[in-house]
């Protein structure tokens, strides 16, 4: 056994085979945990090894004074940032034709004058409106997830509805970021109903965001009072500002086919 191990190399500082009395020395080190013996083709593994004990050792001292384990590196994202990293609505898409025609109960395909682009913001924002006293009677019961998950489908119809009004599509989706991100490329006056320049701000909308799935179904998912007020003061600025952006696009659009009636059939 001790010429075996010489010839793998265990022994590299010898020129012949260890003795019995070095090779038993040695077994009893490596037992000991001193002076252990390495083949030389083993060195980098063995390096991997001590250098992630070494980091494991350097976070359980660090956890044990109190230290943080990593050092925050990021910067606050922009509103600039967010515009310049997210697709357009069309990458979500991969619906065929008649499926887009249809937004929830409303034809978009037959949205042809003012007055039927009217009514459809009549049904969204009574949508929008029966949503909305829902989070208000949920909040008062004390019932915060329905509350926030009625909170979360009001504004959701809210941008879809300004989407769909100065756009004439709204994509199929229910990630509140994505829609509000491609509403505020529309109209400035809907980036003043959410703050978010302070991380607290930011935190909430993404609980809001995050209201359409966890709300419902996750025993995790926790949301108070403060945050709530916050919230609904939120959603109620935004439904001011897509009220008076639609309400414009609206007249805007009344004027248009004002000045072009329709041709008397021949």
């Amino acid at each position: 056994m001790a010429q075996r191990a010489w010839n793998e190399g265990y022994f590299p500082e010898l020129s012949r085979p260890p003795t019995p009395q070095e090779f038993v020395a040695a077994l009893d080190d490596t037992y000991r945990g001193v002076g252990r013996r390495f083949r030389p083709d083993d060195e980098a593994e063995i390096q991997a090894f001590e250098g992630a004990r070494d980091q494991r050792l350097a976070v359980e001292r660090s956890r044990q004074d109190g230290a943080p384990l990593a050092d925050d590196m990021g910067q606050p994202a922009t509103y600039d940032d967010m515009i310049a990293n997210t697709p357009p609505a069309t990458a979500y898409d991969d619906w065929n034709n008649a499926v887009v025609s249809k937004v929830g109960n409303i034809r978009v395909d037959k949205l042809d004058t003012p007055q039927e682009i009217g009514q459809a913001l009549k049904i969204a924002d009574n949508s929008a409106s029966d949503f909305f006293d829902g989070h208000t009677d949920a909040r008062a019961r004390g019932k915060l997830k329905k509350a926030v998950f009625d909170l979360h489908q009001s504004a959701e119809r809210m941008y879809h509805c300004v989407l769909l009004v100065c756009t004439f599509y709204t994509p199929h989706v229910h990630n509140l970021a994505f829609l509000r991100t491609q509403a505020e490329r529309l109209d400035m006056r809907l980036v003043d109903a959410w703050p978010r320049e302070r991380r607290e701000d930011r935190a909430r909308f993404e609980k809001l965001k995050e209201a359409y799935v966890k709300a419902r179904y996750s025993k995790h998912y926790r949301i108070t009072e403060e945050e709530l007020q916050w919230l609904s003061g939120c959603v109620e600025e935004l439904g001011r500002a897509v009220h008076a952006i639609c309400s414009e696009r609206i007249a805007e659009l009344e004027a248009r086919a004002g000045q072009n009636p329709p041709l008397a059939p021949v």
